[in-house]
Parts: structure tokens; C-alpha cells; sequence
């Protein structure tokens, strides 16, 4: 017998004596705080699991003609099993269960299956099959979702309580707001809006909204009477919303705001928002902690350097004259406004001076150099300040600054500055950001693809994913049910999310220098090759 087999056998004796195979690997402490205090419940109407007769299949299942000693693992634990049978005698395979969530994660559904078992050139599943299996996933889910959620909110409160074990029990906190829609442009039937608390990190609450119910869409399209279908239904309508795409997140605020004593025990009397809606103003009206409660904003750094770049946008001509306004110098102008603001949180005149003094540097050149407002030391962002620092030679502006901007160009930039830098603004920019908000929406919207057009239960199943990967990771995700080797992998993610995370920060400066390499590269080639293409460029004279 080769060394190989021996080895083999050696290891399905092992598994035999201990009862299986490799052990599961451990669930990481940060998820086990949340998921230790939910215990899976057995359902007692669940009979026990059926399998298949030997040599039978019935769609992905596939039953071998049964197991030997020379039988891989992965045949004898028999995953092809049914995991339950319901109602009417129907059998529900395990490997069916996980093709249908497998295809949900996908955000294709039913047609990443078919195109997988297509391209394996296996049997597919029918598609009620698949609805079926579909529908407990989904139901199961967002009955999971509420106990994590709950159980989330509690490692909120006893991480806070940690900091300061004075707190009251309904604790004033800080929240980042945001809301975001299930497809570009404004034309999307759903919406939601999420608060994250600032300190943990983590999502306390969050809303969907829903324009649109396929029952009330099929009675519509009937032409029957409202009367005579909307008593019965009402109570199970999908639609929650009727006003505009814009108006969504607005209304989001409103109903995070209004339940959040009641459902997180919390006040958010601080949140940084973006500004892009009107959520701020509608809050503050409706007083949901009453009178002597204030609310106040907090402006997301980010935006507010966006805000300024895209006013600055506007201003550009082009670049062809040298000292003009390009794409290049106003991504730094962007980047020096946030290095600025989050130098000086609290003092907003330093911040303000600091402001100016990026735009001044921009445009200052070997004969007329306006660093004296620079920040000064060794640390300086301002090439000037750090050679007087440490006692160098003054460098030249071209080798830093390259083409200073024109005098009469920072004339019509002045106007922008003093639009946007407001006292009321500089009071409101405290560092905050909405990354995390940011953060979430790209995991859900991985769930739940923009181009396709989901149902409010397929659209909530998503989001409670989403935030449930956002808030503990995928091993939260993957636990229950799933199997070691399902949990293993998902490990295996959080601890690259994690590596991959302090990676970027790590590498952040490097980053900002090559996204200006890039777009001074773009705009290089652009001088060079003139217009090619544009609105009517092919009617143009050459």
C-alpha cells in the first residue's frame, strides 16, 4: 500500500474514533459576544432528515450507491440529504437549500444557479423548487436579523456603559445617517435609510421603503374598484411610502428618530449627515425627545471637500493656458480642504486660516511665495514650512507645485471659498465622516445588484444580510446551519477583511499620489489629443 493510502486510511480511522472530521474552526470573540446570548431552538413539527435511495437522484441530489471505506468525506456526510419534509409528503434536499442561497448571495437568484449548473453540465432544480426553498431562507432570515439586531444593540450599550458606567439607560448617543436606493438616478421602488452608532461602529437601526406592491399593481391593472380588494389587504401591503425618490430618505430620519428611545434606547442627539437632504430640518421640527432635547449636526468631511471640488469643477477652463484651473489641481485643493479641517477640529478660525492658506500655496511661486499662513514644522504638508523646519535649502515650486495657478484665476476662485466656508459650516465639521455609511451600502448593493429589480421581501433579505455582515462579519452570516467548512471560509474573510482594511490605511498617501498621477496623466493626453469625443464631435471641423 502506497504511503499515501496509509495515510488516508489513518485519517478516516481517526475521524471514526472521533466521531468525525476536521473540528469546527473557532467563531471570532467579537460575533460569539452577540451570538452566545441567541440559542437555536429545535422545531419540534421537523421530522428527521430523509435521504435519497441509493443510485436515485432528483435534481441536484444525488445519492451514491452508499459508502465504503475508500468513499471521500464529502459523499459520506451525505450532503445531498433532505433537511426536512414538509407538508403534502415534498422532500427538501439540503443540497437544493444551499443551491438557492448560494444564488441569492450571487444577487442573480435563480439564474445564477441555472447558469452554473449549465456551465457544470449538471440537472437543475425546477423553479418552484427554488421559490419554495427561496421563501423559508427568506422568512428564516429576517427572523434572525431581529435577534441579532437586538443583541447588537445591547454589545452597543454594554460598550458604552464600559467608557462610562454613569450612563442612564437611554443613552444620548452620536449617529452617522445616511440613506441610499436600489437603483441610479432616482427611479428605484425602494430605498432605505441606516444610523450607525459613531463610537462602536455598528448599525443600531435602519428602515426600508417600499413605493410598490405586485398585488396592488395586478388589482390596479384590472381596473378593479379600491374599494373592493384594499380592506382585506392592507394589512399586508408592501407599499409603505408614496411621496418622491428624494423625499425617501427624509422620511427615513423621521422614523429612525421617532422609535429610537423605544427601540435602541438611545437619543441621537448628534448625527453626521451628508446635507444632501432635507432629513436635519424635518427632525428638528418634529422634536422626537421634546423640548429640551437639542439635536445638532455634524457635517461629513468628505462631502464637504466634494462640495468644494465640484464648485471648483465648474470654474475650469479647460487647462490649455498655464496657471488655468485643471482637474489635477483641483483634487489637491480637495485633498489640502480635508487635511485642514480635521488639523483643527474645534478651533474654526484656525481651521478657516488653514483653508485659505492651501488655496494661497497653490499659487505661489519662487518669485512670490505665500507659505507665511502654511502649517510650520517638521510634519508639514507645505514643502516650504518643512524645509525651514529642518534647516534645508528651499526647494523650487516646480519641482512640488509644478504649474502654480494664475493670479486672476484665484480671483474668481475667492467667491467659491467664501460661499462654501461659512461659520456655520467650520462649527459643524468635526472630522466625522460617513465612510461607514459608505461602507455598508457597497455590501448590500453587492447583495442586491442595481441593475435588477428585486421584491420588498428579496430587497429586505439583502439588506438584513448586509447590515448583518457590516455589524459582525460573514461568519455571523454563515453560522447557523451552514457547516464547518461554510464557517471556516467565512472566516477566512473576516480575517482578510480585516488585513485588507489596515492595509488601505496604511497605504492611504500612497494612494492619493497615484489617483493625482492618473488624473494629471489623463489630463496630458487630453491636451494632446484635442476633443474626440463629445456631444456632435463627429460634425466638428478637424
Amino acid at each position: 500500500m502506497s504511503r499515501s493510502k496509509q495515510q488516508h486510511g489513518l485519517h478516516r480511522r481517526e475521524e471514526k474514533k472521533t466521531g468525525g472530521g476536521a473540528s469546527p474552526p473557532d467563531i471570532p470573540k467579537d460575533v460569539e459576544k452577540v451570538l452566545s446570548l441567541i440559542a437555536p431552538e429545535a422545531d419540534p413539527d421537523d421530522p428527521e432528515p430523509v435521504n435519497l435511495p441509493a443510485n436515485q437522484s432528483e435534481g441536484l441530489a444525488t445519492a451514491p450507491p452508499g459508502p465504503s471505506k475508500d468513499t471521500p468525506l464529502s459523499v459520506r456526510e451525505k450532503p445531498s440529504g433532505s433537511t426536512r419534509k414538509r407538508r403534502g409528503g415534498m422532500e427538501r434536499y439540503e443540497v437544493h437549500r444551499r443551491a438557492v442561497e448560494a444564488g441569492l448571495h450571487c444577487g442573480d437568484g435563480y439564474v445564477a444557479v441555472q447558469k452554473f449548473c449549465m456551465a457544470m453540465n449538471m440537472p437543475m432544480i425546477h423553479q418552484k423548487t427554488f421559490s419554495k426553498h427561496k421563501k423559508d431562507i427568506i422568512d428564516n432570515s429576517i427572523k434572525k436579523h431581529e435577534e441579532l439586531l437586538e443583541q447588537t444593540r445591547k454589545q452597543v450599550h454594554l460598550t458604552l456603559e464600559e467608557k462610562d458606567p454613569t450612563l442612564p439607560e437611554v443613552k444620548e448617543v452620536t449617529v452617522t445617517l445616511d440613506g441610499s436606493w436600489g437603483k441610479r438616478g432616482f427611479t428605484a421602488k425602494y430605498g432605505f435609510v441606516s444610523a450607525i452608532e459613531y463610537e462602536t461602529g455598528m448599525v443600531v437601526d435602519h428602515v426600508t421603503l417600499s413605493k410598490w406592491c405586485k398585488f396592488c399593481a395586478i388589482e390596479e391593472g384590472k381596473g378593479r374598484d379600491r374599494k373592493e380588494w384594499w380592506p382585506e389587504h392592507a394589512s399586508e401591503c408592501n407599499k409603505n411610502f408614496d411621496g418622491s425618490n428624494p423625499a425617501m430618505e427624509m422620511e427615513g430620519w423621521k422614523i429612525l428618530f421617532g422609535r429610537s428611545v423605544e427601540n435602541c434606547k438611545m437619543k441621537y442627539v448628534r448625527v453626521v449627515s451628508d446635507g444632501d437632504s432635507k432629513g436635519y430640518k424635518a427632525v428638528k421640527a418634529m422634536k422626537p425627545y421634546g423640548d429640551g432635547v437639542e439635536i445638532k449636526k455634524e457635517e461629513c468631511t468628505n462631502h464637504v471637500a466634494k462640495r468644494i471640488g465640484k464648485a471648483l469643477l465648474k470654474l475650469k477652463q479647460g487647462g490649455r493656458k498655464a496657471g488655468s484651473l485643471t482637474a489635477v489641481s483641483v483634487k489637491k485643493l480637495q485633498n489640502y480642504f480635508t487635511q485642514a479641517i480635521k488639523n483643527h477640529i474645534g478651533d474654526e478660525e484656525e481651521m478657516k486660516k488653514a483653508i485659505y492658506a492651501t488655496l494661497r500655496h497653490c499659487a505661489s511661486t519662487d518669485q512670490r511665495p505665500q507659505h507665511s499662513t502654511c502649517q510650520s514644522g517638521k510634519d508639514s504638508w507645505c514643502f516650504v514650512q518643512r524645509a525651514i523646519a529642518n534647516d534645508q535649502p528651499i526647494p523650487q515650486h516646480k519641482d512640488h507645485i509644478h504649474t502654480p495657478l494664475r493670479q486672476d484665476v484665484v480671483a474668481k476662485m475667492m467667491p467659491v471659498y467664501q460661499r462654501i466656508v461659512t461659520p456655520q459650516l467650520l462649527e459643524g465639521c468635526k472630522g466625522g465622516t460617513q465612510n461607514s455609511n459608505e461602507s455598508l451600502h457597497s455590501i448590500i448593493w453587492s447583495e442586491l445588484p442595481k441593475t435588477k429589480f428585486f421584491g420588498l421581501k428579496r430587497m429586505l433579505y439583502g439588506v438584513h444580510r448586509g447590515i448583518t455582515k457590516f455589524n459582525l462579519g460573514y461568519s455571523a452570516a454563515e453560522v447557523e446551519g451552514s457547516g464547518w467548512v461554510a464557517t471556516k471560509v467565512a472566516k477566512d474573510k473576516d480575517n482578510a477583511r480585516v488585513y485588507n482594511a489596515k492595509r488601505m490605511m496604511e497605504c492611504k498617501d500612497e494612494r492619493k499620489r497615484k489617483k493625482i498621477k492618473a488624473i494629471h496623466d489623463e489630463e496630458k493626453k487630453k491636451k494632446t489629443e484635442g476633443t474626440t469625443y463629445e456631444a456632435g464631435c463627429a460634425a466638428l471641423p478637424t
